[in-house]
């Protein structure tokens, strides 16, 4: 691969040859089971994408010659859409050949996304998509999230929308995977595809995340893993991220910051009343760490300008107060009324689990307001204890 995409000239054309040879060993790249080879193949691929970009801009030169800025790009020929290409090597067209293989890339890597698929497809997929929306190829992504190398003096001649509703949907479903990595790449290329989606598009993928997050809470309520309620998290994060900042504006499909915050403040609060009088009760349906994460990936989103941010929490945000003082009195008012109830809640929690978690032999130890007749084991007890605290730390 490194021989195929390396050149002293960035703008040397590749021969139709090397995109047969992609085509034919790609799929083999991304399963090997080694991380660090994988990580060498996503830095081929950036390599790749960048002579691409180079090269088809080179060889556009005549078509956009005269074409004025404000016409934008040139659209990908219909012809690259065809599963087969029509041009013989005895006619080889080094453009047609480079923009064909680009339509096939982005198609492989949504077909490695399939819910059969293994993780090692899925993840390098999912990073091999970050690296295609930040390459640029889509004019509709903000030159703000484009890599360093796109932001250069040498831009795309054409252009290609990668997200569709396939592609979206699938990438909702892997916010829900029983892999770290997987759900935090697939809110990453969910950001990148709204982002360089048009506003009507955008509206449409926007209206099916409220219905999304509502199932995905189901499941969570019902299974209480750890996983999906960290997929729950993430989808309520994106939520906030997309939400207007006007709640006059907001709608039930579109629902604003401040109405996604409430209502997972309103959730927090039944959630601990149930702890409160019932500990089988939330133990067996309504966990209390999901709503945590959501929150917390909430602040985070807030306090980096609506930039999500999955490895950092409230208390080690360094911009979270300065974001606050900038607002209104009466938004600040809310926000810092919202945090000082947070940080009770969190109180609230430790009292509730104090006994179970304090004592000389937790292993065994059922509290005495856990009805028998629930068949509880104290695996359960203890798991709900940890894992809420461990999102409210």
């Amino acid at each position: 691969m490194f021989l195929s995409v390396h050149s002293t000239a960035i703008t040397k054309p590749m021969t139709g040859g090397v995109f047969k040879s992609l085509k034919r060993n790609l799929i083999h790249l991304h399963t090997d089971t080694d991380a660090y080879f994988r990580r060498e193949v996503h830095g081929y691929t950036q390599k790749l994408f960048d002579r691409l970009r180079a090269s088809t801009a080179t060889l556009s030169k005549g078509l956009i010659k005269g074409r004025a800025p404000e016409q934008g790009r040139l659209p990908f020929p219909k012809e690259c859409f065809q599963q087969r290409s029509t041009h013989t090597g005895a006619t080889e067209d080094p453009l047609a050949d480079s923009l064909a293989f680009i339509v096939w890339y982005t198609r492989f890597l949504e077909w490695e996304l399939r819910s059969t698929g293994t993780y090692q497809r899925r993840i390098t997929a999912l990073r091999s998509l970050i690296i295609a929306l930040k390459s640029g190829v889509d004019a509709g992504v903000p030159r703000a999230q484009l890599s360093k190398s796109a932001q250069g003096e040498l831009n795309w001649a054409h252009t290609l929308q990668i997200s569709n509703p396939g592609l979206t949907r699938l990438l909702l479903d892997l916010v829900m995977d029983p892999f770290d990595d997987i759900r935090e790449a697939a809110i990453s290329v969910l950001q990148l595809c709204l982002a360089a989606l048009p506003d009507a598009e955008r509206a449409l993928v926007l209206a099916t995340l409220p219905r999304f997050i509502s199932r995905a809470e189901a499941t969570m309520l019902r299974t209480g893993r750890a996983d999906q309620a960290d997929g729950v998290a993430r989808a309520y994060s994106l939520l906030f991220a997309v939400g207007s900042a006007d709640a006059a504006a907001s709608s039930k499909s579109d629902p604003s910051r401040s109405g996604v915050f409430d209502g997972l403040r309103e959730q927090l609060t039944q959630t601990l009343d149930i702890a409160r009088t019932n500990l089988s009760e939330a133990v067996n349906g309504r966990p209390v760490h999901g709503i945590y994460a959501a929150l917390t990936f909430v602040f985070s989103g807030l306090a980096s300008k609506s930039r999500l941010t999955h490895d950092r929490y409230i208390v080690d945000q360094d911009g979270f107060y300065p974001s606050i003082a900038n607002e209104a009195a009466d938004a600040r008012r809310n926000w810092v009324e919202a945090h000082n109830e947070l940080i009770t809640s969190f109180e609230s929690l430790w009292a509730i689990v104090y006994n179970v978690l304090c004592a000389d032999a937790p292993e065994g130890n059922v509290p005495d307001e856990v009805d028998e007749a629930a068949n509880m084991d104290t695996r359960e007890v203890l798991s709900y204890s940890w894992r809420g605290l461990k999102e409210a730390r």
